[in-house]
């Protein structure tokens, strides 16, 4: 008998709660739109993860890192202008996060706008001077620009901070044989 009565009161108590606190549709947070979102990013659901995002920033207008997030996936999806706006207003909120500056690094690339590129990537080694990826596009972009000496440059210490990176080991190898075919 006492748990039924205990379990009456559990049940008034919580829905005492609910009116008092109500849940707004049990409301997420920020943090947990951001993690759901990256969650949808791995399961290649893009579509969702914007949307994540989205409420993220809705919630939270001024988190750089949700801004960065969303750019993430719309340059994985080609929405590269939407992506850069992304990217700038993540600066716009916190100048000091390298990532956005590589993120916008990379779009750059992708859109072939070198200057842009390696304006970007060298605020963003500004910054994090351990910034491997930044390295790479700035390297790559520099190799598209024929200053081959700052690609081979980049390239090493690209590779130096990310051993890994394989990429880099074959786009320095490229660029040591064109170099030196060009100098021939």
């Amino acid at each position: 008998m006492i748990s039924k009565y205990n379990h009456i009161i559990f049940c008034f108590v919580v829905l005492l709660a609910g009116f008092l606190f109500p849940l707004n549709g049990c409301a997420q947070t920020a943090d947990e739109y951001l993690r759901q979102g990256i969650a949808h990013d791995q399961q290649r659901k893009f579509i969702e993860a914007i949307a994540d995002f989205s409420k993220a920033i809705e919630l939270k207008p001024d988190w750089a890192k949700a801004y960065i997030s969303r750019a993430y996936i719309y340059g994985r999806r080609g929405d590269y202008d939407k992506a850069i706006r992304d990217c700038n207003k993540a600066i716009e909120l916190d100048p000091k996060v390298a990532y956005a500056y590589g993120l916008r690094a990379h779009i750059d690339i992708i859109k072939m706008d070198y200057d842009a590129a390696i304006t970007d990537a060298s605020q963003a080694i500004e910054l994090n001077p351990k910034f491997a990826a930044a390295y790479h596009f700035r390297a790559f972009a520099y190799q598209r620009e024929h200053k081959f000496s700052q690609a081979i440059s980049d390239y090493k210490e690209a590779i130096v901070l990310d051993p890994k990176d394989d990429q880099a080991r074959t786009s320095l190898r490229q660029v040591l044989e064109f170099s030196s075919l060009s100098t021939t």
